[in-house]
């Protein structure tokens, strides 16, 4: 079976280099720079060095003007470029600080000035910057703005949730579930999802799967309306994350951030606890990050490191609603009513309440019951990291990523946080991804990318937990015991990616074609239930072992 497999990636990846069209592989990771060379009388200026080099890392790329004047960078990173124009019989073309964006198409069209001596034109303003080959919207945040604009933070949350800011986009629809919101009204299911260029969808919930660190950020795009077919994953937004690499400077950084009940308000309920003497104060509420980050040149203007961290701890005491369960005193009475063993065994794992406020019948007799917290705290902590490489030679470049997130949370009993009904949940999700663009001629690019990601998510049950049912009691409001019907439970996923796309310049036009091939297993255990689920309408039914009717 491996055998089929390994010749179809070999075809595809042939049939890219041979130049037969097939569906495009989606270039999120880079940002293409393009226009056409004039001279003042608005001729094209063919045969032209067209330079441009990185700002920040020094790395310089070259190509020649076509018969019709244009240059076409297809494959650079997402960053600030200088564009150099040089030329006999012209003064050589600068121009500083153009942004090239991921998944977006940049233009600019220099105008050269004839000269007898050689001198240099520097362009520090003109014409904006402009999209002309796609009718697609994208809006873009450079990592100053992942920094500084307020989004919530803490394990939950993410870069993604930035996309609320731009047109088009809401906070996910009512009852539907996903990834950084609506996007043109779909759901957030619809959504599509890159890191550097590679695919970051969950095969089998379709939402984001890793979470990269915010302050890690290069860019984050979103694109939307009528994309190019080779962004045609999802029919929503097309969310592209650009992580950051190492420069020709040393820098290194660090950052706290922090949710804590001390900024905020009592709300209304914590009021009236407070005022009836029932708490002293607000309750707990933490959600902090703190994290830092490196990068550094290994070879100045060719190797590059970067590497980040980052904790997140979540820490949030349990709030309403309430519900009912019997005191010491209706325990002792229940455990003497009972019927048999079955019944007592049920009963043995109930929660005690530590006050009487009303009562229950059963059998006759007035159960003593009081209120008890039904929400369990929530507690939450993960690692992630990031450590990115990039190489870069003449007319080959190799960017290399490895992401690893690793997260552990208590998921305590359906309603009632009781530690024998408890699971230790466990996510650990990596990912490695590698990225190879080789300039073979002035007008042939190759952009080859693959990935390898692992996820696994554990929910597991121990001693009188894997045995237990989950217990529904309708005379007892807002209770539930036993632990959550759809544990245990896990899943885990191997994901392979391979992608090769060609750009050719030819003349006014450039043809870009490529393939993908990707390729997951996702072994999981997954049944609601199977411990069993009983809905008793009454304290007394069950007492009395009858048979729940649902």
């Amino acid at each position: 079976m491996r055998i089929p497999k390994i010749l179809f990636v070999w075809v595809v990846l042939q049939l890219g280099m041979l130049g037969v069209v097939v569906p495009g592989f989606a270039q999120f990771q880079n940002g293409t720079l393009r226009g056409v060379v004039l001279d003042k009388s608005g001729a094209v200026v063919p045969n032209a060095k067209v330079m441009v080099t990185n700002e920040n890392t020094s790395v310089e790329t070259s190509t020649t003007t076509t018969s019709a004047g244009v240059y076409t960078f297809p494959a650079l990173l997402v960053g600030s470029y200088k564009l150099r124009v040089v030329v006999s019989g012209f003064r050589t073309y600068v121009r500083p600080g153009i942004q090239v964006l991921a998944a977006q198409v940049t233009d600019v069209t220099p105008n050269l000035e004839l000269v007898s001596v050689a001198t240099e034109v520097l362009v520090e303003s003109g014409a904006n910057l402009v999209q002309t080959e796609s009718s697609q919207i994208s809006g873009t945040f450079d990592d100053r703005s992942v920094s500084e604009i307020p989004i919530n933070t803490g394990n939950q949350y993410s870069v993604l949730n930035l996309a609320m800011f731009l047109p088009n986009t809401t906070t996910a629809l009512g009852g539907t579930s996903g990834t950084g919101g609506s996007v043109g009204g779909l759901r957030g299911r619809e959504n599509s999802y890159t890191i550097d260029g590679v695919d970051n969808l969950d095969p089998t919930t379709t939402v984001s799967s890793q979470q990269v660190i915010p302050d890690a950020v290069q860019e984050f795009t979103l694109n939307q309306n009528i994309y190019s077919a080779e962004y045609g994953r999802g029919a929503g937004g097309q969310f592209n994350v650009i992580t950051k690499s190492g420069t020709n400077t040393l820098h290194f950084g660090a950052w706290l951030y922090n949710i804590n009940r001390a900024y905020d308000a009592a709300d209304n309920q914590e009021v009236q606890d407070i005022y009836k003497g029932v708490r002293t104060g607000k309750r707990r509420k933490d959600i902090n990050r703190v994290g830092g980050d490196i990068g550094a040149p290994v070879i100045k203007n060719k190797f590059f490191v970067y590497g980040a961290y980052e904790f997140n701890n979540t820490g949030q005491q349990a709030k309403a609603p309430t519900g009912l369960a019997p005191t010491s005193a209706g325990m002792t009475t229940l455990n003497a009513l009972a019927v048999d063993s079955q019944a007592r065994a049920l009963l043995a794992q109930f929660p005690v309440a530590p006050a009487q406020t009303s009562t229950a019948t059963v059998n006759g007799q007035a159960i003593p019951v009081g209120s008890v917290n039904s929400i369990a705290p929530d507690y939450d902590t993960k690692h992630d990291y990031i450590i990115n490489g990039d190489w870069n030679l003449q007319k080959q470049s190799l960017h290399v990523r490895y992401l690893k997130a690793r997260e552990r949370q208590p998921s305590f009993g359906s309603s009632f946080p009781q530690a024998q009904f408890a699971s230790s949940v466990s996510v650990d999700n990596r990912r490695v991804i590698v990225n190879h663009v080789w300039t073979a001629s002035s007008t042939l690019v190759n952009d080859f990318r693959g990935s390898f990601a692992r996820y696994s998510q554990f929910f597991p049950l121990v001693g009188v937990a894997q045995n237990y049912p989950t217990l529904f009691i309708d005379d007892l409001p807002n209770t539930t015991i036993g632990p959550n019907g759809n544990l245990p439970q896990h899943r885990l996923f191997n994901e392979y990616l391979l992608g090769d796309t060609v750009t050719k310049t030819t003349g006014r036009h450039a043809f870009k074609w490529g393939g993908q091939f990707y390729w997951f297993t996702s072994p999981s255990v997954f049944l609601s239930n199977e411990r069993g689920q009983y809905d008793y309408l009454t304290l007394n039914s069950l007492v009395n072992d009858q048979v729940p009717p649902r």
